[in-house]
């Protein structure tokens, strides 16, 4: 069943009653020049990067945080030089000007037109139609030692680039490493251009259900706006049921949620926060550096996450992005109550 209007039109008044009337978001009034931004990074080497970053009550970009990327640090730098010369009219509320947060998707394109959708290597074809047929075969030992040589860090294509993501997902989705496969699954959403829109939808409709099930709510709410605006797009109804169930529990009564996290490449761990009143982390393994909380009306940084406590208001915004500095392979338990 399509993914119903009246579920899209429900989290959006739930989002308008907890979002301050009085705020008013930033606006881009600049972008720089043209030589801020690379289209040609090295030897026609496409990628991307998912920046998040903080827009002062002057207008300026600060705190630029690295979601995701496509691994190659040149492209990365390329998007920050790019972030960096924007200049915005800073978010006010109740008419003064304040500080706010936000997120955007960098495509490092060859050029301005970007690629046809030929443009995969028969190399690249050969290792991908490889590692597929060992997947489909359940032959998971083997597609785990193949699937590293697909590294986007070795795609010269941003079509190569989303063929990748999409195979890894499926890989991660069958092994049940639900951490990878989600951020994979992601990739896919942000390259949907670059795949068919067959391939697309499904990768939607199970990244949504595999969030409600894995009580990433608040990565779910967020992708709701996206799948509502994609054609074929298919989420059943037991699943949009189980969703407004887990709303309601904000009024009917607190609950306890668990989500097991874990650092992977970037060093960084992100979680969107929604209707949630409380958080903590426990069961730390390794070295967690650092936390940065970003709300529409609040923000809070601090080294202290061993010992991370932090409590909710209604004030601070519809969802509040969350941000968790580590070393790779760090992980640990994130419990919130709602």
């Amino acid at each position: 069943m399509p993914i119903l209007k009246s579920l899209f039109i429900f989290l959006l008044i739930l989002s308008a009653s907890i979002q301050a009337q009085s705020f008013v978001s930033a606006t881009l009034v600049g972008q720089g020049s043209e030589q801020d931004f690379d289209y040609n990074p090295r030897n026609g080497q496409e990628g991307w990067a998912l920046l998040n970053y903080v827009i002062n009550d002057k207008g300026s970009v600060e705190d630029i945080i690295v979601v995701d990327s496509s691994g190659d640090d040149i492209i990365t730098a390329a998007a920050f030089r790019r972030v960096n010369a924007f200049q915005y009219k800073p978010a006010t509320s109740d008419g003064t000007n304040v500080a706010s947060h936000t997120e955007i998707f960098f495509r490092l394109l060859e050029s301005r037109g970007g690629k046809d959708r030929t443009a995969v290597s028969r190399d690249y074809k050969i290792k991908y139609d490889k590692i597929l047929t060992l997947v489909n075969a359940k032959n998971f030992e083997q597609a785990s030692q193949e699937i590293e040589s697909l590294d986007m860090r070795g795609s010269r294509n941003l079509f190569e680039h989303a063929r990748t993501a999409w195979l890894k997902s499926m890989y991660y989705f069958h092994t049940q490493q639900f951490n990878l496969y989600t951020r994979e699954m992601r990739v896919v959403t942000l390259l949907k251009d670059y795949l068919a829109t067959k391939t697309v939808s499904a990768g939607m409709s199970s990244l949504f259900e595999s969030y409600i099930f894995y009580n990433e709510l608040g990565k779910a709410l967020t992708l709701v706006a996206t799948m509502s605006e994609f054609e074929g797009v298919e989420v059943s109804q037991d699943v949009q049921n189980e969703l407004l169930t887990r709303i309601a529990l904000k009024s009917a009564g607190k609950k306890i949620i668990t989500i097991k996290a874990e650092i992977l490449d970037g060093g960084v761990y992100h979680h969107v926060i929604s209707m949630a009143q409380q958080i903590n982390i426990q069961t730390v393994r390794g070295e967690l550096n650092s936390y940065d909380l970003r709300c529409q009306n609040f923000r809070k940084v601090g080294d202290d996450v061993n010992k991370l406590l932090l409590l909710f208001a209604d004030a601070y915004g519809p969802t509040c992005d969350l941000f968790i500095m580590a070393k790779l392979g760090a992980s640990f338990e994130l419990f919130y109550t709602i």
